[in-house]
């Protein structure tokens, strides 16, 4: 059910979804895996979404306790419309109950370096997602008012890299970057939403093993709000704490803590 300040709808959906997988492990050297999900949807149909994937891990010549490995991947999933993108209605958005399902083809490749065992590891990978019928926001350019719609086509492609520490006896870090260029193919504008740069960091630190303390941290650039309108980029940041209070047997109780954008950063997600 849905409910906003001009209307109100009700409505079911039966789903139901049956997954097979299997995955071959060649001397631990090979890895493949494929599977497929089966969906029944009483509103969309039936679908099958196939996904594929497989690595090729070796010693890396001249480093003893490192590896090289390379990856790749494919995929092809279904993405229903939501609620909201149906039937919203209010001053800025008009419901489109024609909304079709977006279908979405994506395949990576990439590779991890491993040093000194596995304190530090090093990570890149290309990706490229292929949507159609993509379901996004358009809107009048005057007066802001539009709604949700299938387009074309779209696509996002980019890479993405990552470093992760474990150099520091009980401290660890990690930093990712991505960088996506995502494309609405019929207006070959930038897709809503989607930062091009976007920067992600972890550190952890456990002074006793009962006791953990982290931070984290998320920077995007700036972004398409509709049309070629844009909206800031934001950097937020996270501190926390995890503390097993006790244990017995095969059961510990934890106490999880956590303060969430400790610079008060005004941001859209």
């Amino acid at each position: 059910a849905y409910n906003n300040e001009s209307g109100n709808f009700t409505g079911n959906e039966t789903l139901n979804d049956v997954y097979f997988n299997d995955s071959i492990n060649i001397k631990d050297i090979l890895f493949l895996r494929g599977g497929t999900r089966i969906s029944s949807s009483s509103i969309w149909g039936t679908v099958a979404t196939p996904s594929v994937s497989g690595a090729l891990v070796v010693p890396t010549p001249g480093l003893k306790t490192a590896y090289t490995k390379v990856r790749s991947s494919y995929g092809h999933a279904i993405n229903n419309p939501t609620p909201y993108q149906l039937f919203v209605n209010d001053s800025w958005t008009s419901p489109n109950p024609n909304l079709k399902p977006e279908h979405l083809d994506g395949w990576d490749i990439g590779f991890t370096q491993s040093f000194l065992g596995e304190r530090i590891l090093m990570d890149g990978a290309y990706f490229r997602n292929d949507y159609y019928n993509y379901i996004g926001y358009v809107s009048d350019p005057l007066t802001w008012v539009g709604q949700y719609q299938n387009t074309t086509s779209a696509h996002t492609d980019g890479f993405e890299g990552s470093l992760k520490f474990n150099v520091i006896r009980n401290l660890k870090t990690s930093l990712n970057y991505t960088y996506t260029n995502a494309k609405d193919d019929s207006t070959n504008l930038d897709l809503p939403g989607v930062p091009k740069n976007r920067w992600n960091y972890v550190v952890s630190y456990t002074p006793i093993e009962r006791i953990n303390l982290f931070i984290t941290g998320i920077k995007a650039s700036n972004r398409v709000y509709s049309g070629e309108n844009r909206v800031d980029g934001f950097f937020v940041t996270n501190i926390g704490t995890n503390i097993r209070l006790c244990s017995y047997k095969y059961a510990s109780l934890y106490l999880t803590a956590q303060l969430k954008n400790i610079t008060n950063d005004k941001y859209e997600v």
